[in-house]
Order: C-alpha cells, then sequence, then structure tokens
C-alpha cells in the first residue's frame, strides 16, 4: 500500500527549508568562533606599574579600541622610580 500524505513539491519545499535552516546553523556557529577567536586576541595592559585605583567602567560596558576614555586609573607605588 502505497501512502502518499503531501505532493512531491511539498516535499522538495520542506528538504529545501531543512537545508536552508542547517546552512543558517552552520554560519551561526562561524560567527560564534570569529567571536571566540577575536577574545582570545584581547588583552588589556596597562601603560605603566602600580596598583588599580578608581574603576571607571563597569562590567557590561561597552568598551572599544578608539575610546578616549580610561577603563582605571592606575596608582604609582614608587613615584621616583623610573620607568
Amino acid at each position: 500500500m502505497n501512502r502518499n500524505f503531501g505532493t512531491e513539491q511539498n516535499f522538495d519545499t520542506q528538504q529545501a527549508k531543512v537545508a536552508q535552516l542547517k546552512a543558517t546553523i552552520a554560519a551561526d556557529e562561524a560567527l560564534i568562533e570569529n567571536a571566540q577567536t577575536q577574545l582570545d586576541y584581547t588583552t588589556i595592559k596597562a601603560t605603566s606599574d602600580g596598583r588599580m585605583g578608581i574603576r571607571l567602567v563597569d562590567a557590561g560596558n561597552v568598551i572599544h579600541t578608539a575610546d578616549d576614555n580610561d577603563l582605571v586609573e592606575i596608582v604609582q607605588v614608587f613615584p621616583n622610580a623610573r620607568e
């Protein structure tokens, strides 16, 4: 007994939708991997030795390399020491 519950065109349409969604998932996974790679290369370095003073940004704030604002004040422990 042959049971065709839909047309061949409907079947092809559904297969195309599945393929499209799989491609979307693969693209999203690539974007996540790229973002993780960018994050892995991210480091913040102080311009001099010292202790952290007042924090000027909070966790969750968005910062960019082109921003002129400081992240934190650095207090020199030995102000007379040579750099």
